[in-house]
């Protein structure tokens, strides 16, 4: 990848052509349906705001009101909206973001990482394809070579270790 690859600009471009704007009608949460499910606002103010839509007409400021919640979306619904995640995260790359840490942080592994969390990045990163990896994988380098944050620097690269491990392994 070049220098240029890892620009705002060009990663935008990446986000569009790698995401296609689709309409998604899953399951927004794994819990979509449950009774229990409309006690926890921001899963039902996920489902009923995403349910149809694309990731590209999500708003700026939905996103920025749910920074920390894509891991409360089902892996496809994952899938289908991270791009508008991603995109929020780059909005402002010269001051700190609330949407572009939660982004870092749902691909990277923290100190004492439990199995279940790894599983639970893994069966989020395996509904992806591997243009969105690449896609993925130009975002976190951007971050880990930019951010303001050394904190979110350092997470950035655990995040592309992680990355490599699952997709580059040899058979």
């Amino acid at each position: 990848m070049s220098a240029t690859e890892f620009e705002p600009s060009e990663l935008r471009k990446q986000i569009a052509k790698a995401f296609p704007a689709e309409p998604f009608l899953g399951d927004i949460t794994p819990d979509d349906g449950h009774k229990w499910c409309e006690e926890l606002d921001d899963a039902l103010d996920l489902a009923v705001n995403l349910k149809g839509k694309t990731w590209s007409a999500v708003p700026q400021d939905f996103v920025d009101r749910h920074a920390g919640d894509l891991p409360l979306l089902s892996p496809r619904a994952f899938a289908a909206f991270l791009p508008a995640w991603l995109d929020g995260a780059l909005v402002d790359t010269h001051n700190e973001s609330d949407v572009r840490d939660h982004v870092v942080f749902v691909f990277a592994p923290f100190q004492n990482d439990q199995p279940w969390s790894k599983a639970f990045r893994r069966s989020r990163l395996l509904c992806l394809d591997a243009d969105q990896i690449r896609v993925i994988r130009g975002f976190l380098t951007f971050i880990s070579n930019t951010d303001p944050s050394s904190f979110l620097r350092a997470c950035a690269l655990d995040a592309l270790t992680e990355l490599t491990e699952l997709f580059d392994r040899s058979p």
